[in-house]
C-alpha cells in the first residue's frame, strides 16, 4: 500500500508499517501531492493532516482521481468535519488518537476503496488472501508472505482484471 502523506505526524507513519506494507511518498502541501499525482505514482490513498484546500479537492474530481482522501486533524468540531466531508474526504480522524486504531482505520479505508468488504479475499476459487497476516490459504495450506512478496502480489492482483 502506498500513500501519498502531506503533515503526518512520524510515529503514525511507523505504526502503519507495522501492520502493513505501507510505503510513503511525501508532499509538502496541496499543489505539491498535485504534482505527484500527476506523475502517474502508484498512490493507493491520500493521508493529509491539514484542512484540505477546496481546490485540490476540486482539482481531484477534475482529473478523476478516486483515491480515498482520509483527514487526519486536532479540530474536533463537527462542522469542521462535516466541511471537509463536503468538499470530498471520505473519512476524518480526530487525532491524537490511538496509533493502533490509526493503522487500521487507514488500512479499512484503503481495502473499502478496493471495493473489499472484509480482509479475506478470495483471489481464486480455493485460493484465499488475508490481507492483514499477508497470508495465501490455498486447499487448506497456508504460506506467510513477506512485506515485499506480499506487496508484489497486491500489485499483480490490484491491477484493474485482476489476476
Amino acid at each position: 500500500m502506498r500513500l501519498l502523506t502531506c503533515g503526518l505526524h512520524e510515529a503514525y507513519e511507523k505504526c502503519l508499517t507495522m501492520f502493513s506494507d505501507a510505503t510513503f511518498v511525501h508532499a509538502e502541501d496541496s499543489e505539491d501531492a498535485l504534482s505527484i499525482l500527476a506523475l502517474n505514482y502508484e498512490i493507493d490513498g491520500i493521508v493529509f493532516h491539514t484542512n484540505v484546500n477546496h481546490h485540490f479537492t476540486a482539482e481531484m474530481r477534475r482529473r478523476k482521481i478516486k483515491l480515498p482522501l482520509i483527514i487526519t486533524t486536532h479540530n474536533s468540531d463537527s462542522q469542521f468535519k462535516v466541511n471537509a466531508l463536503n468538499r470530498g474526504a471520505d473519512q476524518v480522524l480526530t487525532i491524537p488518537c490511538d496509533t493502533h486504531e490509526f493503522a487500521w482505520f487507514v488500512i479499512a479505508t484503503v481495502r473499502r476503496s478496493r471495493g473489499q468488504s472484509s480482509h479475506l479475499i478470495e483471489v481464486l476459487e480455493g485460493l484465499e488472501y488475508n490481507t492483514i497476516n499477508l497470508e495465501l490459504t490455498a486447499n487448506g495450506k497456508r504460506a506467510v508472505l513477506t512485506k515485499h512478496e506480499a506487496a508484489l502480489f497486491e500489485t499483480i492482483f490490484y491491477k484493474d482484471g485482476g489476476l
